[in-house]
């Protein structure tokens, strides 16, 4: 079953929307280190934490982005929307609250650690 055109411009709508959010994300700049300063421990420590989360949310950001451009090429190869292991229909509601779904979620929960 193909995906209507309505369908495929909210969801390419959504897919670029999301891209442009991420990108956004990675252009704010992490801070760059302060100097250390000897005898504060709790604030080199939150200084570590602060470059550490950065450091997450710029690899979740970029993650988010391959995930998108992934999609959207789904969306051209007339893909979208099918699970990318079992082939079966990924459900409308999976793909408005995550557009860039690539699997079913009966796969996605196989596809969990451990498995």
């Amino acid at each position: 079953m193909s995906m209507d055109a309505t369908r495929a411009v909210a969801a390419r709508d959504a897919l670029l929307a999301e891209r442009a959010k991420m990108l956004a994300e990675l252009g704010a700049e992490l801070d760059a280190p302060e100097q250390m300063t000897y005898g504060s421990q709790a604030a080199a420590a939150s200084q570590v934490f602060a470059q550490q989360r950065d450091l997450a949310l710029r690899d979740a950001a970029e993650r988010r982005i391959r995930e998108v451009d992934a999609a959207l090429g789904r969306l051209d190869a007339g893909t979208f929307g099918r699970c990318a292991t079992c082939g079966g229909e990924i459900a409308a509601a999976r793909l408005e609250a995550l557009p860039w779904a690539a699997l079913c979620i009966d796969c996605q929960r196989g596809s969990g650690p451990g498995r």
